[in-house]
């Protein structure tokens, strides 16, 4: 097993921990902007709504 062989399997190890980081990171972005999004339409809902803030 000669140095290069190391050097290149140390590589795809990290590249490849590096990929399940980046999908995991933009998995929990997906699920924070679909809880955003519903934070935003209740609060759409609620400003909207009529005779709550009206005269």
């Amino acid at each position: 097993m000669g140095f290069q062989f190391v050097i290149d399997l140390l590589t795809a190890v990290c590249a490849a921990y590096a990929a399940v980081g980046v999908y995991r990171l933009q998995r929990n972005q997906d699920v924070m902007a679909g809880k955003v999004q519903a934070i935003e339409a209740a609060q759409n809902a609620h400003v909207n709504a009529p005779g709550l803030h009206g005269r």
